[in-house]
Formats: C-alpha cells, structure tokens, sequence
C-alpha cells in the first residue's frame, strides 16, 4: 500500500504554524481573556480569532463568552486523548523500526 502525505483538514493546518503554538503556550496558565492573548500575539485580530476558530474545531480549546469578553482555555480532556494516541503511535512505530523494544506498554 503507498501512503501519500496529507495536507487537508484542521491537525495539517496547525503542524506547520507557531502562532498556534503561541495560542496554546499563552493559554497553559488557565483561562485567558481574549484581550490578553491579543496583547501577546503580533497579528491582526481576525488572524488571531481564525487561529482560535482552528483550535476550537478540533476540541483542543474551549470557549466561554461572557459579555462583552471571551475566555479561551486548554481543553485538557482532549489534550490528554491526543498526547496518548500520540505516545501509542510513536511507540508503535519505533517497536516496527526497532524488533528488539519489549512489548507495548500501558499507557
């Protein structure tokens, strides 16, 4: 089977950008104002609310609006879901590339 790289969908859009990044490092401290993720990130406003429009797609932030602010946060339900497919993915792989690994461990 050929696998072909590809560059469509919400997860190919964020790998390649450190504004995300950015986004995430700024919200690790907990629930953040708009404004303040504005004040720390050099792009324009509907940049900033495109990049968070991305995270929310993919459940990686959540979203509470309270008039007249919005607050941003890690979705830490979702993080640990992806980080954990992520750690069975690589070790999955170096166990393929690398025989002499033991047998996958419980995550």
């Amino acid at each position: 089977m050929k696998w072909r790289k590809t560059n469509s969908g919400p997860l190919a859009r964020i790998r390649k950008r450190k504004w995300y990044n950015s986004l995430i490092i700024n919200l690790k401290n907990g629930r953040t104002p708009y404004h303040d993720l504005a004040s720390v990130i050099p792009l324009a406003h509907p940049t900033i609310s495109q990049h968070l429009k991305v995270l929310r797609e993919i459940d990686l932030i959540l979203v509470e609006e309270k008039v007249p602010k919005t607050f941003y946060e890690i979705n830490h339900v979702t993080c640990q879901q992806y980080l954990q497919f992520l750690k069975t993915l690589v070790f999955e792989l170096e166990e393929d590339l690398n025989p002499s690994i033991p047998a996958s461990p419980e995550f």
